[in-house]
């Protein structure tokens, strides 16, 4: 977790904007918000549902 907040403080800050297609890990929210820059979320929900394995 500790790379992901690396790469997003180096990658972007204060004035930025980033795309989160959503659902997915957590971390990646919460760095991009440390780093500064506002979040747009994208939810892919029909496609992330026929990625499912289902048992």
């Amino acid at each position: 977790m500790e790379v992901i907040r690396l790469v997003a403080g180096a990658y972007f800050g204060v004035g930025d904007t980033v795309l989160i297609l959503k659902p997915t890990f957590g971390e990646y929210e919460l760095a991009v918000e440390v780093a500064g820059a506002d979040i747009i979320e994208q939810w892919q929900m029909k496609r992330a549902a026929l990625s499912l394995i289902w048992i």
